[in-house]
């Protein structure tokens, strides 16, 4: 079997199966007060405009703990005004993770402290690696459906080998 050589620009901080399954109470323990959420396969699938029971779910549990959900896409305006306005939720398109100039840009613009955020997305390469070149902790969640984009099916097959990597080495942990 090949070696892996993982690159600590890839690991999540934090790992929960679904949103759904993430302690808001121990985010909020943590002092954080934003959550930077990636949209597609993260909150909902990636070719639906509303939110579903399990992410309504979450974002609920947010509201009461007076954490402040913000999405953050690589997808386009329209896609991610369509889901966000009935949630009244702020969002950055086009956001071109995991380079982080436009999420900077954006943070200082709504003067937002990084420290006080926390990133969840379904993707090792474009969330994870974001959240970490921004030292900004994060927590890697499976993806809601099995469907993707062309480019992020072929960015799964990479995420697929590092994440199985990090489950055998015990790598993947929740909030303590």
């Amino acid at each position: 079997m090949k070696k892996i050589i993982l690159n600590k620009i890839l690991i999540p901080t934090y790992y929960y199966k679904s949103v759904e399954d993430i302690e808001v109470d121990k985010i909020k323990k943590l002092g954080f007060k934003y959550i930077l959420c990636d949209l597609d396969n993260t909150l909902t699938g990636f070719h639906k405009f509303y939110i579903g029971k399990k992410g309504q779910k979450f974002i609920d549990e947010c509201k009461k703990y007076n954490i402040e959900i913000i999405a953050i896409s690589n997808n386009n305006y329209r896609r991610c005004k369509r889901f966000s306005a009935p949630l009244n939720m702020k969002f950055l398109s086009h956001a071109d993770k995991p380079f982080t100039i436009k999420l900077d840009i954006f943070l200082k613009a709504l003067k937002i402290n990084k420290k006080d955020c926390i990133f969840i997305g379904d993707q090792i390469y474009t969330d994870i690696k974001c959240a970490n070149f921004m030292k900004i902790k994060s927590i890697l969640v499976e993806p809601l459906t099995s469907k993707d984009l062309i480019l992020t099916a072929i960015n799964r097959l990479r995420d697929k080998k590092i994440r199985n990597y990090m489950r055998s080495n015990n790598m993947l942990n929740p909030i303590e």
